[in-house]
């Protein structure tokens, strides 16, 4: 399971490499890998933190760790999806992402506190494991969420002031046709010089 989550990590920085270089195919790499990940932290995060292997996934003696860490995996495996998909969507500029962000950081952020406490304590891999992730998407949550949509788009398209200008007045007006319009004309000229 820890291949799965390396494999659309790695998918995830390559579409956001080939998204701020505006190669084709970087929006697509980003949400297959990050909606991916958030998939694996949501469903599987019982089994990733607390270090269950697939192939013991259905075996009785795996879950001999108590009911205590596998509720707390399944509630940080809730939180880390809500702010990996939170990410996504600031990232590619859909609306709701910083509602998504601030909605899973408190909860990881509490979440991570405690992983911190108790790791000293009971020196358990969950502990460690939680800590880890959560301190890495909780940093990058805090970064997308205290980032503005100017500077996004001011990064992923300096070669483009006059899209970026559009696509800044289309964020803060998203019901103009026209503009709708225009965005679209000029993305069109982008993608035609590629």
């Amino acid at each position: 399971m820890k291949k799965l989550e390396i494999a659309t990590i790695v998918t995830a920085l390559v579409g956001a490499a080939f998204l701020f270089l505006n190669y084709p195919g970087g929006h697509f790499l980003l949400a297959l890998g990050l909606t991916i990940l958030g998939c694996h932290y949501f469903y599987l995060s019982f089994a990733l933190l607390n270090d269950i292997k697939l192939r013991k996934l259905f075996k009785k003696s795996s879950y001999k760790i108590g009911t205590s860490s596998i509720v707390l995996a399944i509630v940080t495996g809730m939180c880390l999806s809500i702010l990996v998909m939170g990410l996504m969507f600031k990232l590619l500029g859909y609306p709701g992402a910083d509602l998504l962000l601030m909605v899973g950081l408190p909860f990881t952020i509490v979440i991570t506190a405690v992983a911190m406490f108790y790791r000293k304590k009971l020196e358990k891999a969950f502990y460690a494991n939680t800590l880890k992730r959560g301190f890495i998407i909780s940093s990058l949550a805090l970064i997308a969420l205290f980032t503005p949509y100017k500077v996004w788009v001011g990064i992923q398209y300096p070669n483009n002031p006059e899209y970026a200008k559009v696509l800044l007045e289309l964020h803060e007006n998203p019901d103009d046709v026209e503009l709708l319009l225009e965005e679209e004309r000029l993305r069109e000229e982008m993608t035609e010089n590629y």
